[in-house]
């Protein structure tokens, strides 16, 4: 049989939603599990004693990215709260839904979906927030180092144009591609991510050099991981790659030009996993099912593809690399400990 995989570290997370609470404690756990940073209150709600809230997180290295949705609510933070509690962080909320407003740092600032803010957590803020959904990514001000922004500058300023744009969809892509990523890929993605708030906060050419690469590679590693994940779908084409990273054709050409071309880079990994496959005892059937079943639509052009990539015929190989006789399971590994959103928030930059 054959040997199974030891399980991958993945980015930690939690998960929290008042939904399955009674209506009377929904407010009530959510202004608690959230409230680290501001004091939360609800809006008059009238008959009705529920508060609907979601939000997902996940921690990746220094940083913290919240996925939630939420009823009406204000947040509060005042400037003794700031100065006691020592939580000296910046936050860039992005709204998916909905519209918020309030006062940060002596402005009045209103957003709307596609909104993207920056916020202070040494200074006083008082806002209101819609029905809606949003993105809070939140990192330590040391992240940003030299580039940080002057107090009076920074709080509350809203981030336009195309540098804007892109740290929108790349907060985005951190929604999407979290949930999947593995703990090796963390600090090439929090680089990247460090470098692009910074681009947007000095624009100079300097910056925008320094955050195309890592930028770059956080999305060569996103697609490769989309392309392991269907290798076995036949309709799998470098468009659809290309639709689900948000990259144009011509992006994404020249991030696997380095690979030979995104056609060769599946080819050889689909080839790479029916190998794989063969020298496996478990696995049963004709090599032609397993051509098929990875998107080869000829017997032929697969076994000249496959005995091109390793020197020798797919049956050469079942018959060479199966070992004689079963090994040994791996031990699983260990679930890592839970953590709060309390300590995550508190531990930043630490």
């Amino acid at each position: 049989m054959a040997q199974p995989m030891p399980a991958r570290a993945t980015v930690p997370h939690m998960r929290f939603d008042t939904a399955a609470l009674p209506e009377a404690q929904q407010f009530d756990a959510w202004r608690d599990a959230v409230g680290v940073t501001h004091e939360v209150l609800a809006p008059p709600r009238g008959a009705r004693a529920g508060f609907l809230a979601s939000a997902a997180i996940w921690q990746f290295g220094p940083l913290l990215l919240t996925d939630g949705a939420t009823e009406a609510q204000r947040f509060v933070r005042t400037e003794r709260r700031a100065r006691r509690d020592g939580i000296d962080h910046y936050s860039l909320l992005l709204m998916r839904r909905g519209q918020w407003q309030g006062e940060l740092g002596g402005r009045h600032v209103i957003g709307g979906p596609g909104s993207l803010c920056l916020r202070d957590m040494a200074d006083p803020l008082a806002t209101s927030v819609s029905d809606g959904a949003h993105l809070m990514l939140m990192l330590p001000r040391d992240t940003l180092g030299a580039v940080r922004p002057a107090p009076a500058e920074g709080h509350g300023l809203m981030l336009h144009g195309t540098l804007g744009r892109l740290l929108a969809d790349h907060m985005r892509a951190l929604a999407t591609h979290l949930p999947h990523m593995l703990a090796g890929e963390v600090s090439a993605v929090v680089q990247a991510t460090r470098h692009l708030v910074a681009a947007c906060l000095n624009p100079s050419a300097d910056a925008l050099a320094r955050a195309r690469p890592p930028l770059a590679a956080a999305s060569l590693r996103s697609a490769k991981r989309l392309i392991e994940a269907r290798l076995h779908d036949p309709a799998l084409s470098p468009a659809q790659v290309a639709q689900a990273l948000g990259v144009t054709r011509s992006t994404l050409y020249r991030l696997f030009e380095p690979q030979g071309g995104i056609g060769a880079y599946i080819r050889g990994r689909r080839l790479a996993r029916i190998r794989t496959l063969l020298a496996d005892p478990t696995t049963g059937g004709r090599i032609a099912d397993l051509a098929y079943a990875h998107g080869f639509v000829s017997e032929a052009h697969f076994s000249r593809a496959f005995r091109q990539a390793f020197g020798l015929s797919p049956r050469e190989a079942r018959a060479s690399l199966r070992p004689a006789g079963p090994a040994a399971p791996a031990a699983g590994a260990e679930d890592a400990a839970a953590v709060n959103y309390h300590a995550w928030v508190r531990s930043l930059g630490e």
